[in-house]
């Protein structure tokens, strides 16, 4: 199994920076970024929690405060530039900081510099009508000197400051994972799956979210993670239904708990959900109820994980994620007086499954996507279309959109698509909309996948119910029966390989869990071997085959 170790190669700062270089296609300029500075909590002696800024990271994999970076592009120079030293008094109380020798020594760069000199370089650079790459209008990341001069206009020259190209160049090469990257994510993983059997093995004992977070967060710490990639969420019963519920809080108590939390390794971060009972019956789900929506959330990710391979539109997922929620919601009965088609066509279905069922994974929990290559949210092409209307090409694009896709595999006509599935892809309450247009998952990609069920109270009762238009399809008395459980979400990291996919998630889930709940402090668990999985069926012909048995 890959994994990063204190002592693992240095992270690969120079590839990075002839990676971006490459993306913006420019053979000369300056890439000038800066780190995240030491700030102190507001009428405070007290230092803000620090956290680097991620474009600083990948362009440099320095984690020191008060640093700059800049990368010469035409002579793929790439320089650090750190801090004076601290006085007498702050070494003995904080230690020294990073000097510029012992920098060359532990980071991938070709050269450091102090800080105090970069005004002067700048200036020179610009002076002679130089281009610079930077990441934001607002000049955050040049030197006070040089940010005087650009913005009062004393260093002029046509096209000597670009501000436009550098971050979706970025965000072009952040997307896709290199191996160090995805085996900081693995890493983040192993210790993630041991922090979340730490609380299985207990969870008949805890009596409190607190204490589940303290277990938690205290397994990863003691395992080398310091970070949280996020808030964990530790819900007891209802409370799962709060999408982002991070009070944690209250009592346990309820039927399920959900939580949702991972760690960072090396500020790469991982994404891992698990639902799993809070009391057991005869030694599994405490009613059937629970026992119902977490079998059918479970099919609803096994399926769309089994057809995730590149080229495959995230946007086909989510749609085959609500398309077998629906069909088991009207098997329980919760849904009625419609078919899987009409209960979507409505925009009903995200009553129970208000947001998107995944989305990148790395430097941030929700990390970036490439410009070209949206897997989420809408971007410029997206935004042109007309409302709840998808053009079977984006002019001038050449590139592949969601009604193309479907209608090449399904055979479907664009208005009926549109018909179908407008409402889901553009509702305005759903958390995560879908964009419009894409190529598809890519290889190298790391996505969530992560759907759910939810019986909110708020959604139901204030915006689903008291609308007839959703309110027939929805048979309250057996609803009621399934409002206790809660919520029910899974969600798995999943590396998008060259033929198909490898789950990076090593954390139990299902029977799995539920076996180390009954052991308890005595489970045998170890983490598992992991391996791509190679022998499966065509997704795109599962897809069919299922897809059309529903219209």
């Amino acid at each position: 199994m890959a994994t990063l170790s204190a002592s693992a190669a240095v992270y690969p700062a120079k590839a990075h920076a002839a990676r971006i270089a490459k993306t913006l296609g420019a053979k000369s300029g300056l890439i000038l970024l800066a780190g995240r500075p030491s700030l102190m909590y507001d009428d405070s002696d007290m230092p803000v929690i620090y956290r680097q800024r991620r474009y600083f990271f990948y362009l440099t994999g320095v984690e020191d405060a008060d640093c700059y970076a800049t990368y010469d592009i035409s002579r793929s120079h790439l320089t650090l530039w750190v801090p004076d030293q601290r006085t007498q008094r702050e070494i003995l109380y904080m230690g020294p900081v990073i000097t510029p020798e012992k920098a060359t020594k532990t980071y991938d760069i070709d050269e450091a510099q102090y800080a105090h000199d970069l005004d002067e370089f700048l200036i020179g650079w610009l002076k002679a009508k130089k281009s610079v790459f930077l990441l934001h209008s607002h000049l955050d990341e040049v030197p006070n000197r040089a940010r005087n001069e650009i913005a009062w206009g004393m260093v002029e020259g046509p096209g000597s400051v670009d501000v436009d190209r550098l971050l979706p160049a970025m965000n072009a090469c952040r997307a896709i994972k290199d191996k160090w990257e995805i085996a900081a994510i693995r890493k983040a993983n192993e210790i993630t799956a041991t922090a979340h059997v730490q609380v299985l093995k207990h969870i008949r004992a805890i009596d409190s979210e607190a204490a589940v977070e303290g277990i938690f967060v205290g397994t990863c710490r003691a395992g080398g993670a310091k970070n949280q990639a996020y808030l964990p969420i530790c819900a007891a019963g209802t409370n799962a239904a709060t999408l982002h519920y991070v009070k944690n809080d209250e009592a346990i108590k309820g039927e399920i708990f959900l939580m949702d939390a991972g760690c960072e390794w090396s500020n790469y971060a991982c994404d891992v959900t698990r639902t799993f009972p809070i009391s057991l019956k005869d030694g599994g789900w405490p009613s059937e109820e629970s026992k119902n929506i977490y079998s059918l959330v479970k099919e609803m990710q096994d399926t769309c994980i089994a057809n995730m391979k590149p080229g495959v539109l995230f946007r086909d997922l989510n749609v085959l994620a609500h398309h077998i929620m629906v069909r088991g919601l009207l098997k329980l009965g919760i849904y009625h007086n419609g078919t899987v088609k009409e209960i979507i066509q409505n925009g009903t279905s995200a009553a129970f499954l208000p947001h998107g069922i995944g989305h990148h994974l790395g430097l941030e929990v929700h990390d970036v996507e490439h410009p070209d290559i949206p897997i989420t949210s809408g971007d410029s092409a997206a935004r042109r279309m007309r409302p709840f209307g998808l053009l079977k090409r984006i002019e001038g694009r050449g590139r592949t959109t969601f009604a193309d896709n479907f209608i090449a595999i399904y055979g479907m006509e664009a208005d009926e698509f549109d018909l179908v599935y407008g409402r889901l892809i553009h509702n305005t309450t759903q958390h995560g909309k879908l964009c419009t247009s894409t190529v598809g998952l890519q290889e190298n990609m790391v996505v969530t996948m992560e759907p759910g069920i939810y019986f909110n109270k708020f959604g139901l009762d204030e915006i689903y119910l008291p609308n007839p238009e959703h309110s027939k399809y929805i048979n309250t008395k057996v609803l009621d029966r399934y409002r206790p459980v809660g919520g029910v979400r899974i969600e798995d990291d999943i590396l998008i390989t060259a033929k198909y996919n490898e789950n990076l998630t090593m954390t139990p889930k299902g029977d799995e869990a539920l076996k180390i709940i009954n052991d308890g402090p005595r489970s045998q668990w170890e983490l598992p071997k992991q391996a791509s999985i190679n022998d499966i069926v065509d997704p795109f012909s599962a897809l069919a085959t299922l897809l059309g048995t529903m219209f």
